[in-house]
């Protein structure tokens, strides 16, 4: 149980951090009022992908969620921040969803992976 919740407060403050610094670099911030919206809309899609691996907290699995999530927060930095011709970059924020979706799905998967080896070892379940 203690495992579990150390997990989730470690997954809390890396997407805490993750936002701070996407709103940090890309030039986000514009007013206290919108601080916390953006918050929630960077860090909350970021921390889905590790509540759904929490049932199975392994230093693999965070690794791999980690690389997801930061990779497509860097893409939204990276299209926000280049020089480029023309209107604003204002869907970058999808590729740092996006990311976070990938993250989730790879979460999801390795989830049932180890649901379904985990009955496979179980006694009495027919090997075959």
């Amino acid at each position: 149980m203690m495992q579990k919740r150390r997990f989730v407060g470690w997954a809390a403050a890396y997407a805490l951090a993750t936002a701070a610094v996407v709103i940090a670099v890309a030039g986000y911030f514009e007013n206290a009022g919108l601080l916390v919206s953006q918050v929630a809309l960077i860090a909350g899609p970021t921390l889905v992908p590790f509540l759904i691996l929490c049932g199975r907290p392994t230093r693999a699995g965070w690794v791999v969620l980690a690389l997801l999530t930061a990779a497509g927060w860097a893409w939204t930095v990276y299209t926000d921040t280049r020089p480029y011709q023309g209107g604003g970059a204002s869907f970058a924020v999808f590729f740092g969803w996006f990311g976070c979706l990938v993250a989730s799905v790879v979460a999801g998967v390795a989830r049932l992976a180890a649901r379904i080896r985990k009955r496979r070892q179980e006694p009495g379940v027919r090997q075959g």
